[in-house]
C-alpha cells in the first residue's frame, strides 16, 4: 500500500519515503482478489502488464449448500469496456515484489527497509516522523510535509493521531487455509461461499497449485487444530478430488477474527489513514486490498493538487469521498456473512427462495456482486450539477503526469486544446464506441480527474472550455507552489536509505508502510 501510494505521488511530482520494516515482500498470502477498477489502478501506477503474469481471471462466483449444491452462480467476463478481468486472483506477495521492483526506477521514492515507524510530531508546514532502522538500532528522523499511514489494522500512526475505530456490528473467527496440492486440480475457477449455519466458508483457487479455504471456527477449535494435511483433509476433501493426503502441503493455518470497522476519523492535519488503517472489512466479497488502493487513487492526486492552492478543502475531500464507499463495501461484506450463516428465519428464508433467483434479477445480483464505485455527491470539491459528474470513468487511463485527461469523442476546437494544455491537462482522442459508452451518456467531452473520476462533460466546445478553466482556477494549475509548499518542497528530508539489513527480526507481524510525502 505505501509502495503504490509512492509511485502514484512520484507521477504528479512529489517525492516521498516509504518506511518499511520488512527487507522483502511478506512471504505468506494475505490478499488473494482485486476487481477491474482496482486492476485500473495497478495500470496508472504502470504494473499492471507484470501483474497480469502473475494473476489469473477468476471466473465468477457461487454460493453453495454444505453439500455444494448451487443455489446461484454469478460469472465474471472481462470488462466490455476496460478490458480488464472483473475479478483477478493473485498471491500478495508477488504484488508486492512486482511494486518494489518498480519503485526501483522511480527516483521520486526512497524504500527504506528494515525501519519501523516510532512516532510522529504536527509541525507548522507538516509533520516530523520518528522512525527506527532495525540495523543500527538508532533512531531516524523525517521532515515531511505529509504523512500516509498505510500501517494495517494495528496502525501505530492512527494511535498516534488519537482516531478510533467505530464497530459495525461483526466479529468472527475463521480458520483461513492456504495449500500447495502440487499439482492441477479440476476447479471450476470462480470462488464457492458456502451457506451453511455450522461451518460456513470460502473456497478459491489461487494459482495453478494455490487454494485457499476459509471456515469459521466453532466454540472451543483453535488454528491450531487444523496444522496437518490429516486435520484439514476432511474440510477439503469435497474440493480436491483423488488428491492424496501426502499431496496437501499446508502453507499456512492461521485464525484471523474478521471485523467490520471504520474509523472515526481518516486525517489530522496533514496525516492521513488508508487502507486497513482506516477500515477493515470481513473477506467475503474480496474488497480488503482494493479498498486501500482506492484510497491511495483518491488522495495521492489532492495532496499535490494541495501543494500548489493550500486549499484545506481539497484534503477534507479524501474522507469525504471515500468514506461512504468503504462503509457501502462492507455492510455488502456483512450481508454476506449474515446470509452464509445466520440461523434466522429471514436468513433461511433468503437463502431457500431468494438466492435462487438472484442471477435473474439485476437488483439482488449488484446487491451481491457489485464493487463499483458509487457516483461521488458529498464532497468539498465535487459538484453534481450534471449526472455524469462524480462517476467514475470505465476507461483505463494510464500512467501519466498530468494534472487530468480530456476525453475527446468530437474534434475539439483549438481554443479548447490549447486551454487544456496549458493548464497541465492531456488531450485524449476517443473512439465513439456507442453501446457500450453509456457511462458518458453521449456527451462528446469529458474532462476528468486524474484519479478518474468524471469532473464534467459536454457536448459543447464552447461550455467544456468553462469547465477546464473553473478546473483549473479550482485546483491552482496557473499557481506557483504556496510558500509553505515552497519550504516543504526545498527542504529535502534526512534519508533512511542505510537502513537495508539482510534479514528482519523474526517476531515481526505484517509490514508496516509508512509513506511520507513531501
Amino acid at each position: 500500500m505505501g509502495v503504490c501510494s509512492a509511485i502514484l505521488l512520484a507521477q504528479h511530482g512529489l517525492t516521498s519515503i516509504v518506511v518499511e520494516r520488512h527487507p522483502s515482500p511478506y512471504p505468506l498470502p494475505r490478499a488473494v482478489h482485486i476487481d477491474d477498477e482496482v486492476l485500473r489502478i495497478l495500470h496508472t501506477a504502470g504494473v499492471a502488464e507484470p501483474f497480469r503474469i502473475v494473476s489469473r481471471p477468476g471466473r465468477g462466483l457461487r454460493l453453495v449448500d454444505r453439500r455444494l449444491r448451487e443455489i446461484v452462480r454469478f460469472d465474471r467476463a472481462e470488462s466490455e469496456i476496460s478490458g480488464f478481468p472483473q475479478a483477478n486472483m493473485f498471491q500478495q506477495p508477488d504484488l508486492e515484489a512486482i511494486l518494489r521492483r518498480h519503485v526501483d526506477g522511480v527516483p521520486e521514492v526512497d524504500l527504506a527497509c528494515g525501519v519501523e515507524f516510532i512516532g510522529l510530531r504536527h509541525e507548522t508546514d507538516g509533520v516530523s516522523v520518528t522512525a527506527r532502522d532495525f540495523s543500527t538500532g538508532r533512531d531516524v528522523h523525517i521532515s515531511s510535509r505529509y504523512l500516509l499511514g498505510c500501517d494495517g489494522a494495528r496502525s501505530d500512526v492512527r494511535a498516534a493521531i488519537g482516531s478510533r475505530m467505530v464497530d459495525m456490528g461483526f466479529e468472527q473467527r475463521w480458520l483461513v487455509l492456504d495449500v500447495d496440492l502440487g499439482e492441477e486440480v479440476t476447479s471450476w475457477g470462480g470462488v464457492d461461499q458456502v451457506f451453511d449455519r455450522d461451518r460456513p466458508g470460502t473456497y478459491m483457487q489461487i494459482t495453478d497449485t494455490r487454494h485457499r479455504w476459509e471456515f469459521r471456527l466453532a466454540d472451543g477449535e483453535q488454528a491450531t487444530d487444523f496444522a496437518t494435511s490429516e486435520s484439514v483433509e476432511p474440510l477439503i476433501r469435497p474440493w480436491v478430488g483423488a488428491t492424496s493426503v501426502e499431496d496437501i502441503e499446508i502453507v499456512r493455518a492461521a485464525e484471523y477474527t474478521f471485523r467490520a470497522q471504520v474509523c472515526d476519523r481518516w486525517r489530522s492535519g496533514n496525516v492521513f489513514l488508508l487502507g486497513d488503517a482506516a477500515h477493515l472489512t470481513p473477506p467475503f466479497i474480496g474488497q480488503g486490498l482494493g479498498a486501500g488502493l482506492r484510497d491511495a487513487a483518491n488522495l495521492a492526486w489532492k495532496i499535490a493538487a494541495h501543494r500548489r492552492s493550500g486549499d484545506d478543502g481539497l484534503l477534507e475531500s479524501y474522507e469525504q469521498e471515500r468514506k461512504p464507499h468503504a462503509k457501502a463495501l462492507i455492510n455488502k461484506a456483512v450481508f454476506i456473512g449474515a446470509l452464509m450463516s445466520s440461523p434466522s428465519i429471514l436468513a433461511n428464508a433468503a437463502r431457500s427462495v431468494v438466492l435462487p433467483y438472484a442471477n435473474v434479477v439485476p437488483s439482488i445480483g449488484a446487491l451481491i456482486m457489485s464493487s463499483v464505485t458509487p457516483r461521488l455527491r458529498t464532497s468539498e470539491i465535487t459538484t453534481s450539477r450534471d449526472v455524469t459528474n462524480g462517476r467514475l470513468c470505465p476507461i483505463p487511463l494510464g500512467a501519466t503526469r498530468a494534472h487530468g485527461i480530456l476525453l475527446a469523442y468530437a474534434a475539439p476546437t483549438a481554443t479548447l486544446s490549447d486551454a487544456c494544455h496549458a493548464k497541465g491537462l492531456a488531450v485524449h482522442s476517443q473512439r465513439d464506441a456507442g453501446t457500450p459508452d453509456r457511462w458518458r451518456r453521449g456527451r462528446k467531452f469529458v474532462l476528468i480527474r486524474p484519479d478518474g473520476v468524471v469532473v464534467a462533460s459536454s457536448n459543447s466546445a464552447a461550455r467544456m472550455l468553462r469547465s477546464v478553466q473553473d478546473y483549473a482556477k479550482m485546483f491552482a494549475l496557473d499557481a506557483e507552489l504556496t510558500p509553505t509548499a515552497r519550504r516543504g518542497s526545498s527542504t529535502r528530508a534526512r534519508r533512511a536509505t542505510a537502513a537495508m539489513p539482510h534479514d528482519a527480526p523474526p517476531h515481526l507481524p505484517s509490514p508496516v508502510p509508512v509513506a511520507g510525502a513531501r
